[in-house]
């Protein structure tokens, strides 16, 4: 039998939360509020024989 527990997460993360700055230099438009998306599969360790 093979246990397994799965979470899926999304948020939303703006730059100036985290006093991110976008240079100047960049040409091209960056998003002011990132997606981010997770998704972690836990299972019980299984030694290989």
């Amino acid at each position: 039998m093979s246990l397994s527990i799965s979470i899926t997460t999304d948020f939303d993360v703006a730059l100036t939360d985290h006093t991110i700055e976008v240079p100047q230099i960049v040409f091209v438009k960056i998003a002011q509020v990132i997606k981010v998306k997770n998704k972690y599969t836990y299972a019980p360790y299984v030694a290989k024989k």
